[in-house]
């Protein structure tokens, strides 16, 4: 393998699954994204689109719109960010709660820092809030806050299948992320030694509240993309090849290890 089809494999989406239809992501940019940046944030949406093929019976959308902006108030390289990513307009239908639209704002100076590997990490995971994991699951009866326990049937199947045959439900983190994410154990200094078929530890899980220790490793669950099914979604899910489960280089992420997720 040549090093440039190396570095395809490293920096390419989290997870090349098949092509999804009756569902889209469309970005409303503004700020100063450049044409790069908007491309890794399309790149990110393609992902998440591999793995939505569309809607619950009952409900008749087609996507979200999503503002993505860099004009988040800026406290200098390494502080916040990203701000919050959540939907900002919903919609009931098929006994759902669903976003129709979204908002994910960053820092433009962390930005002009970032590597589009780092960058394109952030953007992945806040997209995923902007579906609804974490920000809809007590809208959608699947979570109870303060529990720490979530409990939609189709994430915790997966999750009993894919890390713990014995689990009643999934662990959700109570401390400083907000309970937005599934839990880990020492701020993410740590593997949690709960891991998959493939060796994956859930620490390295992209919906778990920090980021590391083994940045390189990131990737989406099973139980992650079930745990949309619960939201109103219709998904599939498949495993790639060994080489293509890293989301991110190896070199560019471990300065950043244990830097914390904000969004």
């Amino acid at each position: 393998m040549t090093l440039t089809q190396l570095m395809t494999v490293l920096l390419a989406p989290i997870l090349a699954v098949p092509a999804a239809g009756q569902f889209g992501i469309t970005f409303d940019f503004e700020g100063t994204l450049s044409s790069g940046q908007q491309v890794i944030f399309q790149e990110a949406a393609d992902t998440w689109e591999g793995y939505i093929t569309g809607y619950q019976d009952g409900v008749t959308l087609d996507g979200i719109t999503i503002k993505a902006s860099d004009n988040l108030a800026s406290d200098g390289v390494g502080g916040t960010i990203i701000g919050p990513a959540a939907p900002t307009s919903i919609l009931v239908q098929g006994s759902y709660i669903l976003p129709v639209a979204g908002t994910i704002d960053f820092d433009a100076n962390d930005v002009a820092a970032m590597e589009d590997d780092l960058f394109r990490f952030y953007i992945t995971r806040a997209i995923g809030h902007v579906l609804g994991i974490g920000t809809l699951w007590s809208a959608n009866g699947v979570y109870t806050v303060g529990t720490g326990e979530y409990s939609g049937s189709f994430g915790l199947e997966a999750y009993q299948e894919e890390f713990d045959g014995s689990a009643i439900f999934i662990p959700v983190e109570l401390g400083e992320t907000t309970q937005r994410y599934w839990d880990e154990v020492d701020e993410g200094a740590s593997l949690t030694g709960i891991t998959d078929a493939y060796g994956r530890d859930l620490a390295n899980e992209l919906m778990t509240g920090w980021l590391g220790p083994d940045a390189e490793d990131t990737f989406i669950s099973e139980t992650t993309v079930m745990s949309l099914q619960d939201l109103g979604y219709m998904v599939q899910y498949s495993i790639p090849e060994p080489s293509q489960m890293m989301l991110l280089s190896l070199g560019a992420l471990l300065p950043l290890a244990r830097r914390r997720r904000r969004t």
